[in-house]
């Protein structure tokens, strides 16, 4: 008897995709609310660096609480992250420009990031106005809903 794969989409019914997309989220933790507003202000620069990036399909900051933020990124594919690396010297400079800002824990700053690949997409994602989301997605799996992103074209 074959065993069934499960996929982290069965749970919402999204339509399944095979995708180079990547979302790269970095949390960060405040010794002090004052900090807030500098993290913003480096987003802002390190957000203005990326504009000449053409991989780059959305970024985001993102608050918490007044000593927690996140900045999301959404890019088309690995290559455009690595492009991104290499170019912007803004991003370096808020980087090492942040760990005086972090809250230290017993095993060191308080800061986490982490990559997703996108899976999955629900009807909605079509919708995001400036978004053309359809023109990332390589190829499309089978799954138990109707294709989207066939009902979109």
């Amino acid at each position: 008897m074959m065993q069934q794969q499960h996929h982290e989409a069965d749970g919402t019914g999204y339509q399944i995709v095979d995708t180079s997309v990547s979302c790269l989220l970095t949390r960060f933790r405040l010794r002090s609310m004052w900090s807030l507003l500098g993290f913003y202000l480096s987003y802002k620069r390190v957000r203005a660096e990326t504009a000449e990036c053409e991989g780059l399909i959305a970024s985001l900051f993102l608050v918490e609480n007044l000593r927690t933020c996140y900045t999301l990124s959404i890019w088309r594919n690995v290559a455009a992250i690595v492009d991104f690396n290499g170019r912007g010297r803004a991003h370096v400079n808020a980087a090492n420009r942040s760990f005086q800002h972090l809250e230290m824990g017993a095993t060191g700053p308080e800061l986490w990031s982490a990559q997703f690949r996108l899976s999955a997409i629900s009807p909605c994602n079509l919708r995001w106005a400036g978004l053309d989301l359809s023109t990332a997605l390589q190829s499309r799996t089978p799954s138990r809903a109707p294709s989207v992103v066939e009902e979109a074209r």
